[in-house]
């Protein structure tokens, strides 16, 4: 089916059923994952990495608003979105063939796991910036129906994203990245709020470029662990005069420490901007405000943590 509905998709003019096929193939793979699920819980495993997949591209919003643009008479905008879909199913067959880039997961070594979360910020970052792009193209046109169901699919798009943040952050937690797995819980909290103000038919420009700039601060940090951690191997150091080895994978890196110090004055400006008219807040405002302060104190412990361990090492 899948091979069928590329090929489908490949032609010049948006196919009509391609939205409904697209929308058949993800339930059939959900089903057939909870078949696989306890005799072939890779393939299983795959399956829903499909599925998760199609949802943050929107495979099948993307099909709909292709036909949509074709059939207003606006070829240029139906192929952009024609030609999304027919990436996205193309990597969907990588994906079941085996072909696609290593997820990461709680087994992976520490060097494994920065590797594979380099490649996944990296979609992350045109994954969101695509959906950015595509929900302020509808800046300033009327909220009709139709564009109200633009916005509830955008709104999905953002959470699939969400989803996907959310699960590197426990593999994260589990390996014991604290830095790392608390700045992807901040990205994780703003793409919710995206998502609920894009369902709500709101284009939030700065949260949606403050959630690209975190998301390539971290991919910065990670790839300065990287090579800190090649320069510097376990067992590779001296810690002290009884000749015992300093771990780095136990000590923060200078580029955890560069990465904590943005994210402290990134609060700061945030609470000083959403402060600002504090006689006059809307309940909107005070629960931003309530987050951020939650995040102050969490950060905070953060911190400590990591100079109790420094001080340990």
């Amino acid at each position: 089916m899948l091979i069928a509905l590329l090929s489908l998709c490949c032609q010049s003019a948006p196919d009509r059923d391609a939205p409904a096929k697209i929308e058949e193939l993800t339930q059939k793979m959900l089903r057939l994952a909870e078949r696989l699920e306890k005799t072939e819980p890779d393939q299983a495993a795959r399956l829903r990495r499909g599925v998760k997949l199609l949802q943050e591209r929107g495979a099948s919003d993307r099909a709909q608003r292709a036909v949509d643009e074709w059939t207003k008479g606006n070829p240029e905008n139906a192929t952009r979105h024609r030609e999304s879909v027919v990436d996205s199913l193309q990597r969907l067959l990588n994906l079941l063939e085996g072909k696609e880039q290593r997820k990461p997961d709680i087994h992976t070594t520490i060097e494994e796991l920065l590797v594979a979360l380099e490649a996944e910020l990296l979609r992350l970052i045109t994954a969101q910036s695509e959906l950015n792009a595509e929900i302020r193209r509808e800046e300033g046109k009327a909220m009709s129906r139709s564009q109200q169901m633009a916005f509830r699919a955008f709104a999905e798009r953002q959470r699939a994203l969400r989803a996907t943040v959310d699960e590197l952050q426990r593999i994260l937690a589990e390996k014991q990245c604290e830095v790392f797995a608390f700045a992807l819980g901040r990205v994780a909290d703003d793409m919710g709020d995206l998502a609920d103000r894009t369902s709500d038919g709101k284009i939030d420009r700065p949260l949606q470029d403050a959630v690209i700039r975190r998301l390539k601060e971290l991919l910065e940090a990670l790839r300065e662990k990287q090579k800190e951690l090649k320069d510097n191997p376990p067992g590779g150091g001296d810690d002290g005069d009884d000749g015992a080895k300093t771990d780095p994978h136990k000590v923060p890196t200078a580029a955890e420490l560069e990465l904590v110090r943005k994210m402290q004055l990134d609060l700061y400006e945030r609470t000083k901007a959403a402060g600002a008219g504090m006689k006059d807040l809307t309940e909107t405002e005070t629960v931003l405000l309530r987050r951020l302060s939650d995040e102050q104190g969490r950060l905070a412990e953060l911190m400590k943590g990591l100079i109790d361990r420094m001080k340990k090492e």
